[in-house]
């Protein structure tokens, strides 16, 4: 703080008057709030200044987020909104219920 005229000026990032002893962000937070020096960004959304979009769960992992549709684009063998469902190979040929990738054969089926 100036002595004479008893204005505090902060040096970069410590810029919360008036005393600058809160850490500010480097940049603004546009979806999100900052908090001692990082962005904390609001439900769906990421990035450094929580610029980007997030699909649901990050689409768990087996998937990209689809930042033009902003949805998840599933990997070969997931399915759902966020890619949480694993596929049956071949639909279970349609003489079966797919429970967590695996056929369960209806009845007289097997295979």
């Amino acid at each position: 703080c100036n002595q004479n005229s008893g204005k505090c000026q902060c040096d970069p990032l410590w810029n919360v008057l008036p005393s600058c002893s809160i850490r500010g962000c480097a940049s603004n937070c546009t979806n999100g709030a900052c908090v001692d020096g990082t962005c904390e960004c609001n439900v769906g959304f990421s990035g450094p200044a929580c610029e980007d979009f997030a699909c649901e769960n990050g689409c768990s992992g087996h998937g990209v987020c689809r930042l033009d549709t902003q949805r998840c684009e599933c990997s070969p063998w997931f399915t759902g909104e966020d890619c949480s469902f694993t596929l049956c190979p071949f639909g279970c040929s349609g003489h079966g219920t797919c429970i967590d990738g695996n056929c369960m054969c209806d009845s007289g089926w097997d295979g």
